[in-house]
């Protein structure tokens, strides 16, 4: 990595997750991007998940684990963000994976549109099967004043610059 500085911070909150947990964290450590910081934040797990955070920072120097009492997912961001120390912010929840594709393409969609702050994708309850899956190519521009009001955003989708 450039100067030890991450292109991408993802924090993943960690909460009773134990039999999800591995598939998100490879889903992570597999992205063909590997300039990434890796961010487990255990809320207070009651199971083995905190165990299983200090196994994977041991086994990978990009990841860093987080311990701290049981808040809530906002708070876990929240502790995450804190240490964040990429120039790029993305959020997993443990249940979920990503596409080994997404944080590189999202990344490309970044330095060539440098006006966006942030990028994701809304979900609407649909099955997310190859046949219902519909690529749009084209950037909607949401103003910060609609967000107030409504959240467009699916979770895993959003990658947002941090400063």
């Amino acid at each position: 990595m450039e100067n030890d500085i991450p292109k991408i911070s993802v924090i993943v909150p960690v909460y009773n997750v134990e039999r999800y947990l591995d598939r998100c964290i490879q889903s992570i450590l597999n992205q063909t991007l590997k300039e990434l910081e890796i961010i487990l934040v255990d809320d207070g797990s009651p199971d083995n998940c905190p165990a299983l955070c200090d196994e994977y920072a041991q086994k990978d120097a990009r990841i860093k684990v987080i311990h701290k009492k049981n808040e809530g997912l906002g708070f876990a961001r929240n502790a995450g963000l804190n240490l964040a120390s990429g120039k790029f912010v993305s959020f997993l929840d443990s249940d979920d994976y990503w596409d080994l594709n997404k944080v590189k393409k999202q990344l490309q969609t970044f330095e060539s549109n440098p006006n966006i702050d942030l990028l994701g994708t809304a979900r609407n309850n649909e099955l997310f099967q190859s046949k219902f899956i519909v690529k749009l190519n084209k950037l909607s521009k949401i103003s910060s004043k609609t967000l107030l009001y409504k959240n467009f955003f699916s979770t895993p989708s959003i990658m947002m610059k941090k400063s």
